[in-house]
């Protein structure tokens, strides 16, 4: 007989978001009670775990004496953490309700379930993990920031709430800004990832130039295939005068404009630098420029300042150039490490990568600098006030296309064989190419000028090996490394790369303490600010993006900002409440943006289908063979970039993109290959889009997998035949409003528990959910 009291209890809180209040309180969590809960609920039932309710401090350790306050201390800067954490996650599952009378009379709170208690249980090593880490790595003021944003809430609240009458003020909290202008003097162009540096004053002696350059040209260090692209002015890269003009106009429409090409600094600095660059070779003079462009610096160190080009005027004439596939912390964590095995992590680092890539003659008149006279250069020759202007011969950062020239230069020197020195690195040993997840080889990463290794404390020769054949292909071509930031895989130790700390010793990939600072900066000044434009909120969102690529679910929390960028982007208004609340559920979310690559496969390989009658769910025992048959698919070569865009507002997939997916034709065998059992099948007790109902198939399974112990801090393999359901699954967040809502749900639940989804795509055929989900049952399951 299948469960039926579990799978009604399960749906009945799915449909109305029902549970009961609080009756017995946790053996190790202390669990603050409700005071404006009901006494009873109808639709109770044990398995129900949202709203999650609030932690206690422990009000055993000893206030009154010195040697108890730094522990009573640490103690409420845990439980503020969790909280806050506790909170975003009951605003994320119920969809951030706005109603707060309706949503204490709706939402109450259920007894304290095992799998509620393994989730707080979770919530708050996270918490306690997140607190030693920003002090141990000398962050003093993380908590007053923490501080400041809770100022803007209602603590104890279930949810999210924005106190109206406590908006961050200069006169509430003075230091914000102070400590924005010492830590992000400037927010204004995102980087690819992290917060933008300031733009500092032009200062010749600051700028970072080579003494030498390496004069790669570009069109031979391509890959045959991209050199046709750039070795020529042609219309598939350079916009006919037409064309730029229509984008000028369509730039007006939306607001936008091109200001004049300016020096950000001395005149007499930028003098000297021109000079500087002529004698390096980075620069020719030209009097007929195509596109004039500004010049400005950034901080990138303490001692130096990073040179950029304001390309602005040029990109204009330049078509958009391809996604550049790059690795993000996505990429990283799906990666698995053995349980007993250590990480030995290298890195190096290409100094001024940029500048030793020579361009093209017909290009450099587009990346052509402000002009100078003649006298000022020095041009004898010339008349005095004849204007000269010099033009970049090197591959300036603040072009369109230059991260992806530089990325497939730096992949074709590792992955092709040079003269008699074979090629350094394995294209199928990239971590956005494996055909597997396990790290039982040497893997690594290429990020335009930087390069990551990932080796096995258990074989550290081979890691070392191939360490020293890329430091030797890199040297084959002239290209120069960066000495101090380069690190040698001989020691287990945590390297910062991509932005994250990944600890060799324990498999953790987090937020580095520096970043997640800034992170939390950012956005503190952000909901300081009365108003914004909304291109100032796509800097801090775009910050966040990146961060959350550790825990993908993370990004459904996000909606209304997109929204507001989009309607505001180059004009001020004032930030709206949906806005604030979306940035505080980050925040609040940030304790629980960590994973290990040492998280193991759950013991079972789900799968799920839903149709209009029902829901159906199976399960079969984890084998490692099943897991190398479909990883394929899951590579991100077959994934699609741009996801929301295939996606209408209703949830339908574009019918030509849904023709186009494939699976592995091995998948066509799994009904007979494996015994599936039948966990779930049960029919709907309401009408909903399909969409919606595979959704909601989905987090049927995730809340059984959640029903077991041993389903903490696992990866779960779940077979789906909804080509939506697999790449919102895989995506994080949905464009479609009703997906989103369902969505958000399940996103809860994974980030509580520190479960994540691996969604394999199938065809209906060989989904062995399907039978169930039209009340077919396929077999009786283990133990019913």
């Amino acid at each position: 007989m299948l469960r039926k009291r579990y799978v009604q209890s399960l749906y009945s809180e799915d449909a109305s978001g029902r549970t009961a209040p609080a009756q017995r309180p946790h053996k190790q969590l202390i669990v603050q009670s409700s005071n404006n809960s009901p006494t009873t609920s109808a639709s109770s039932s044990p398995v129900a775990v949202f709203p999650l309710p609030l932690l206690a401090s422990n009000k055993h350790i000893g206030r009154n004496t010195l040697q108890a306050q730094p522990f009573a201390n640490r103690d409420a800067g845990i439980t503020q953490r969790a909280n806050l954490a506790i909170q975003a996650l009951n605003t994320l599952h119920f969809n951030f309700p706005n109603d707060h009378n309706m949503i204490h009379n709706t939402f109450s709170l259920s007894p304290l379930s095992t799998s509620r208690d393994r989730l707080l249980t979770n919530i708050r090593q996270s918490a306690q993990s997140h607190y030693f880490k920003s002090h141990d790595t000398g962050q003093p003021e993380d908590d007053k920031l923490l501080e400041s944003v809770l100022r803007l809430t209602d603590t104890t609240s279930l949810f999210i709430r924005i106190d109206d009458t406590a908006l961050l003020t200069p006169a509430s909290f003075p230091n914000i800004d102070a400590m924005r202008c010492a830590v992000l003097p400037h927010i204004a162009t995102p980087m690819i990832y992290g917060p933008s540096p300031a733009i500092a004053p032009l200062i010749c002696s600051r700028v970072s130039l080579p003494t030498r350059l390496a004069k790669l040209s570009i069109l031979e260090h391509l890959p045959p295939q991209y050199r046709q692209m750039y070795a020529v002015e042609s219309p598939a890269l350079v916009l006919t005068a037409s064309q730029y003009e229509e984008r000028l106009r369509q730039w007006k429409l939306d607001g936008r404009s091109l200001p004049s090409a300016k020096i950000h600094g001395q005149r007499s600095e930028y003098i000297k630098l021109v000079k500087l660059m002529l004698s390096i070779g980075m620069l020719s003079l030209t009097d007929t420029p195509r596109v004039v462009n500004g010049i400005f610096t950034v901080k990138k160190d303490d001692d130096t300042d990073r040179l950029i080009i304001d390309a602005r005027f040029a990109n204009a004439w330049f078509t958009k150039p391809p996604k550049t596939a790059l690795p993000t912390p996505a990429h990283v964590v799906q990666l698995r490490l053995a349980e007993m095995e250590q990480l030995l992590m290298g890195k190096a680092d290409l100094s001024n990568y940029y500048h030793h890539l020579q361009l093209p003659e017909w290009l450099r008149p587009f990346l052509a600098l402000p002009s100078l006279t003649a006298a000022e250069l020095g041009l004898d020759d010339s008349p005095g006030d004849r204007l000269i202007y010099p033009c970049c011969t090197t591959l300036p950062m603040g072009w369109s296309h230059s991260v992806r020239i530089a990325q497939l230069i730096h992949e074709n020197i590792l992955y092709e064989p040079h003269g008699n020195i074979p090629a350094a690195l394995r294209l199928e040993d990239n971590i956005l190419h494996v055909q597997h997840p396990d790290i039982v080889r040497p893997l690594h990463a290429l990020y335009v000028d930087d390069s990551i290794m990932f080796g096995l404390a258990s074989d550290p020769d081979e890691a070392k090996r191939q360490y020293d054949r890329m430091l030797a292909a890199y040297a084959s071509v002239g290209l120069p490394v960066k000495e101090s930031k380069c690190i040698y895989p001989d020691a287990v130790r945590t390297v910062t790369a991509l932005g994250m700390d990944v600890n060799g010793l324990d498999g953790t990939v987090s937020i580095s303490a520096g970043r997640h600072y800034k992170m939390i900066l950012a956005t503190a000044h952000l909901l300081w600010k009365e108003r914004v434009t909304g291109h100032a909120v796509s800097v801090v969102v775009g910050l966040w993006t990146w961060n959350l690529l550790l825990r993908r679910p993370a990004l459904s929390a996000l909606k209304c900002s997109y929204s507001f960028i989009e309607r505001h982007r180059w004009s001020e208004a004032e930030l709206w409440p949906s806005v604030r609340r979306e940035l505080i559920t980050l925040i609040g979310l940030a304790p629980l943006l960590h994973t290990s690559l040492r998280y193991q496969w759950y013991q079972s390989v789900m799968a799920s289908d839903a149709s209009t009658m029902a829901a159906g769910v199976v399960a079969t025992a984890f084998v490692e063979g099943l897991v190398h048959q479909l990883w394929p698919s899951t590579l991100s070569a077959l994934l699609f970039s741009t996801t929301d865009d295939l996606v209408t507002e209703d949830g339908e997939l574009l019918e030509e993109i849904g023709e186009t997916m494939e699976s592995p034709s091995t998948t066509l065998t799994l009904k007979a290959d494996y015994h599936w059992s039948t966990i779930i099948s049960y029919p709907w007790r309401r009408d909903e889009h399909i969409n919606a109902l595979e959704l909601r198939a989905v987090i049927l399974a995730f809340r059984w997998v959640l029903s077991h112990p041993s389903s903490a801090c696992k990866r779960v393999l779940l077979l789906v035949d909804s080509a939506v359901v697999y790449y919102i699954l895989r995506k994080g967040r949905s464009s479609s409003s009703h997906l989103l809502s369902v969505y958000r749900r399940l996103s809860s639940l994974l980030l509580a528990s520190g479960l994540s989804v691996t969604p394999i795509w199938v065809p209906s055929a060989a989904n062995p959910a399907d039978a169930p989900s039209r009340l077919v049952n396929i077999a009786e399951p283990d133990g019913a």
